[in-house]
C-alpha cells in the first residue's frame, strides 16, 4: 500500500520508453534491449525495462543531448 502524495512508479514497456523519449519508433528501443544497453525482461513478445533503467536511459539521453547541443 502506498502513502497519500507518493507516486508509484511503474515498468517500461518498449512503447511508453519510447513515448517518453520522444521516438515514434519502438525498433529502437527493443534494438537497446536486445543488445544490454537496457536491461530489460521478456515477457511474452514484449520487453519490460525497469522503471529505474528506464529513468536512468531517459537522463543519460537528454544530458547527452544537451552537451550536443553546447558543441
Amino acid at each position: 500500500m502506498t502513502d497519500q502524495g507518493e507516486i508509484q512508479q511503474v515498468d517500461w514497456t518498449t512503447g511508453t520508453l519510447a513515448q517518453a523519449a520522444g521516438i515514434s519508433q519502438t525498433s529502437y528501443i527493443r534494438r537497446l534491449c536486445l543488445n544490454g544497453t537496457l536491461q530489460a525482461r521478456k515477457l511474452g513478445r514484449d520487453w519490460i525495462i525497469a522503471y529505474e533503467e528506464g529513468r536512468r536511459w531517459l537522463d543519460q539521453r537528454a544530458a547527452k543531448s544537451k552537451s550536443q547541443d553546447a558543441a
